[in-house]
């Protein structure tokens, strides 16, 4: 079976997401860490986030942290880009609207 950019997003999001703190793990910490990649209500959630960053630019996403800027859940989401440059996205964690 060949691992699509898809399949190496949800592998890198539960990796990333075992490496958060255990307070983080149970859920009572929101999007506070960079590690932190649980989806609260209302939340795209991480492996959303790397499937619109990915069709955005149709790279291989290398990686997702989760985090909050103004109150809003933003995803950063590295895409290695097909000329081979990597570059990082932000993405809303409420509309899944990739911001740049």
């Amino acid at each position: 079976m060949t691992a699509t950019p898809l399949h190496l997003a949800l592998i890198a999001a539960v990796l990333i997401a075992g490496t958060a703190p255990a307070a983080a793990a149970r859920g009572s910490a929101p999007h506070s860490g960079a590690g932190t990649l649980l989806a609260q209500s209302g939340d795209i959630g991480p492996a959303a986030a790397a499937a619109a960053a990915q069709r955005a630019t149709g790279g291989t996403v290398l990686g997702v942290q989760g985090g909050s800027s103004g109150g809003r859940v933003i995803y950063r989401v590295r895409v290695l880009l097909p000329g081979g440059r990597v570059r990082t996205l932000s993405v809303d964690g409420a509309s899944g609207q990739v911001l740049g």
